[in-house]
């Protein structure tokens, strides 16, 4: 009988799961944004508890945020315990039951990936005028300095300051932004980028001597390895009164800036929140002649369950790309990916190898292939 009972209990125990029962309040414009907002609090504590506490984790903040924006997946059940309305503002307090076995696995993915990323804020100087470049370069380096509180990694105004020069010469007439941004961010080695598009500052002169000020950024959010558009941004600050209309000015500009910036991060957020399916991956094909032999390498990927995604592959005039998800260790991508080729005749045939390693984009060529836009071959990055 208790042999009986013992493998009739075997199973259970080791299909449980770890449970933290916490309670945290949430805030919203009504019931259902606060109960959500509640259970991302909810999922902030228990990360802090059973991810930091035991693992260490770079860009900790980043991964936080991005494991909050899965409340379902972590979300067993809870309870609301209190609500309360109060002007605009919803309040409500749970007691929530988060699966902590999910939520560390999920960490220890994402934070394969979050360790190395690095941000880039920017602005395209051929767009601003000269009586509003101060208004720019400020917002710019509050921007720098909320990535800075943030504990993120992030590029600094000097490396900005001269990866732009060059970017204008090799841009020649081309006056895209977008295009502006995703070369700078490329040079600089940055995998997300800010884009400060427009700094509208209005001003008011007042009796008594004072200035009001009130300003209005626009920005885009940018993951530069897929070249990828996350989020646009118009975000208006409050209006500020001062004697000195210097200082009203920036006053205005770092309202706005508060209102911009946890905008932009949240689209970066949803976007890493989304890898714990694997990370987004973009391989560039240069001096293969048919996309035949690229589809022949999807059957392949298909088989192997660290890839995943749509598998799209698109025909450019000087590549084809291969877009996929990959959730393994990212320093195993690479001869992953080339065991696979090796087993395709035509392609082994091309002795490919990685011409440039950026992020999470790949651009592989055979060897004296010189890719467009480089005057010389690169050295292949392993």
């Amino acid at each position: 009988m208790r042999l009986l009972l013992l493998a009739f209990f075997i199973p259970f125990i080791s299909h449980a799961q770890t449970l933290s029962e916490v309670q945290s309040t949430g805030h919203g414009m009504d019931r259902p944004s606060a109960i959500s907002d509640a259970l991302r609090q909810a999922i902030s504590q228990a990360c802090g508890t059973y991810v930091q506490a035991t693992t260490k984790v770079e860009n900790y903040m980043t991964l936080e945020d991005a494991i909050v924006t899965n409340t379902s997946g972590y979300i067993q059940s809870y309870q609301v315990i209190s609500e309360k309305k109060n002007g605009n503002d919803y309040e409500v307090s749970v007691t929530a039951k988060v699966s902590v076995d999910p939520l560390k696995k999920d960490a220890a993915l994402l934070s394969q990936f979050t360790g190395n990323i690095r941000f880039m804020v920017l602005y395209d100087e051929r767009f601003v005028k000269e009586e509003e470049k101060n208004n720019y370069r400020f917002a710019y380096n509050r921007i720098n300095e909320k990535l800075l509180e943030s504990k993120l990694r992030y590029i600094e105004s000097d490396k900005f300051s001269q990866t732009s020069k060059e970017v204008y010469i090799a841009l020649g007439k081309d006056t895209s932004q977008s295009t502006f941004a995703q070369r700078s961010g490329m040079i600089s080695d940055a995998e997300f980028l800010m884009l400060i598009r427009n700094v509208q500052v209005r001003v008011e002169q007042k009796s008594a001597g004072l200035y009001s000020a009130k300003a209005t950024i626009e920005a885009s959010a940018y993951d530069n390895c897929t070249a990828d558009g996350l989020a646009s941004t118009a975000a208006e600050g409050e209006w500020k009164t001062l004697p000195d209309k210097e200082q009203a000015v920036k006053k205005a500009i770092q309202s706005a800036v508060e209102k911009c910036y946890p905008q932009l991060m949240a689209a970066f957020s949803q976007r890493l929140g989304s890898w714990v399916n694997g990370a987004p991956f973009q391989i560039r094909f240069y001096g293969v002649k048919t996309p035949r032999y690229i589809i022949q390498l999807i059957e392949l990927l298909h088989q192997d369950a660290d890839f995943g995604g749509e598998m799209q592959h698109m025909l450019t005039p000087d590549y084809i790309r291969l877009d996929f998800t990959y959730k393994g260790r990212p320093t195993a991508l690479y001869n992953k990916l080339m065991q696979y080729i090796d087993q395709l005749p035509e392609l082994k045939k091309l002795q490919l190898d990685v011409k440039i390693f950026y992020g999470r984009q790949l651009s592989l060529a055979p060897p004296k292939y010189v890719i467009p836009g480089n005057s010389q071959p690169l050295t292949p990055t392993k």
